[in-house]
């Protein structure tokens, strides 16, 4: 079941990231489980504008996704789900709810931003549709964020911007 996350989750979050992160780690991405997790200050606000969402199975929380709402073009800020329950169609699922509010909201595109090495990641986003972003045609938020990702010690020479077209798409 899919629903809007509460504060009630907000306990839940980051352990469902960090194990979800030991996978990258596991394939070759050390930095991405660093222990960081979604701050609970931008939690809070992804709740309160209803930008965060969980599911759960069983009655219990076992993956979230969260995402900003620009003008226009949406970003995917993350989907994480427990890795006992990956491969089961929740991310897909959860991804499929932010791509309806975006249809329903109007909005014409959703970017994201993630790991192009790693064979279950890009490879998945693109079979949704999402399309690799060419440096050349990144907007100055995309600039911003890889900027900031860098100088958080990622490594963008792994990673890509994707873009999925929703206006005008048969998303059947």
């Amino acid at each position: 079941m899919l629903r809007d996350a509460t504060l009630d989750d907000l306990p839940l979050l980051g352990p469902i990231e960090a194990a979800g992160d030991a996978r990258f780690a596991a394939a070759g991405h050390p930095e991405l489980a660093d222990g960081s997790t979604i701050p609970l200050d931008v939690a809070r606000r992804s709740i309160a504008e209803e930008r965060l969402i969980v599911a759960d199975v069983d009655a219990t929380v076992v993956a979230w996704a969260q995402f900003s709402r620009d003008p226009g073009e949406w970003c995917l800020g993350q989907i994480s789900v427990l890795p006992e329950h990956q491969g089961a169609g929740i991310g897909t699922a959860l991804l499929g709810e932010v791509i309806a509010r975006a249809v329903t909201a109007g909005v014409r595109t959703l970017v994201l931003n993630t790991q192009d090495d790693v064979p279950w990641n890009r490879p998945w986003y693109e079979h949704a549709g999402f399309v690799v972003v060419p440096e050349a045609q990144w907007t100055a938020t995309m600039r911003d964020d890889t900027a900031a990702q860098v100088a958080a010690g990622l490594d963008w020479s792994t990673r890509v911007h994707m873009r999925l077209t929703l206006a005008g798409t048969d998303r059947s």
